[in-house]
């Protein structure tokens, strides 16, 4: 008499279908004002838009040495306040995460290193992350700004703290930087990879050591896209200033009577006043502070 194989199939299938269920697992998903955040944790990619169903300017982001496992969480942070979170798990210990708050219009990636083992471990440096941007037009209409000036996307050598890609036409790009400056010197690369342009953010330390059996925090970096990429820049600026409560003195703005083309390079009673009269009248409520007599 045959026997039925069905029963001993179903234990098999089962496992089959929740291996099928979870690689097709919707990918995590952050948002806020500023920007949507999606990470696919069997890619291991993580994707940035400027609103949930716009297309994103970030795209096929690696999180270096990203483990399965992602899960979404709270964030806090003493600086930015409550915000959200995607963990993801490395493989040599240790997680990265992907968060978003609702007063900082960038995308906030953070590292912490575990090292498991019995001996210290020594970091020379870091890639948390490396990404590729689309602005919807081809890299040789395209050109990064940074410390080492303005240049090809493929022609730029590197540039400290931030890099800046954006489209001349429009104004139209992406802003991307270093937060903290802690214990390393942060460093951004572009190159040009199938047409489109590439990102690689560096943290270099010399020698960053972990003791065994303890973790350590990387710097922080800085993603944003921006209608105009230069008010993107000092919103880079801002979180700066607020990271590390910068309060500069107010700017002084004034005349130097040196300029003066109508009185010779100079001045004299009559046109001073005349200028005194005009400037408090009309330019000190928009920070006009003194007249300098030379």
């Amino acid at each position: 008499m045959m026997q039925s194989t069905a029963l001993p199939l179903r234990p098999l299938a089962a496992a089959l279908w929740l291996l099928a269920a979870s690689a097709t697992a919707a990918p995590l998903s952050i948002s806020n004002d500023h920007l949507a955040v999606t990470y696919d944790d069997a890619t291991r990619a993580f994707a940035v838009a400027a609103a949930p169903k716009a297309a994103p300017f970030l795209v096929d982001g690696r999180l270096e040495d990203a483990a399965g496992g992602a899960r979404e969480q709270p964030a806090q942070d003493s600086v930015f306040g409550a915000g959200k979170r995607i963990t993801v798990p490395l493989t040599g210990g240790g997680e990265a995460a992907l968060e978003l708050y609702p007063t900082l219009p960038f995308l906030v990636v953070r590292t912490t290193r575990a090292n498991p083992g019995a001996e210290e471990l020594v970091l020379n440096k870091a890639v948390p992350a490396v990404f590729t941007l689309d602005l919807g037009k081809p890299a040789a209409d395209l050109r990064t700004m940074g410390t080492a000036g303005l240049t090809a996307p493929d022609k730029h050598p590197g540039s400290y703290l931030f890099l800046t890609l954006a489209d001349p036409a429009t104004r139209r790009g992406v802003v991307a930087g270093w937060l903290t400056h802690e214990r390393g010197s942060g460093v951004m690369f572009s190159d040009v990879q199938d047409g489109r342009v590439a990102f690689r953010a560096q943290s270099d330390y010399g020698a960053l050591r972990s003791p065994a059996g303890k973790s350590a925090v990387l710097e922080t970096l800085l993603v944003g896209g921006f209608d105009d990429a230069r008010l993107g820049e000092e919103a880079f600026a801002d979180a700066l200033a607020k990271q590390y409560a910068i309060q500069l003195r107010p700017q002084v703005n004034g005349y130097c009577t040196w300029y003066s083309d109508r009185r010779g390079g100079a001045g004299d009673e009559k046109s001073i006043l005349e200028l005194s009269e005009v400037a408090a009248r009309d330019l000190k409520p928009y920070g006009f502070s003194f007249v300098q007599i030379d």
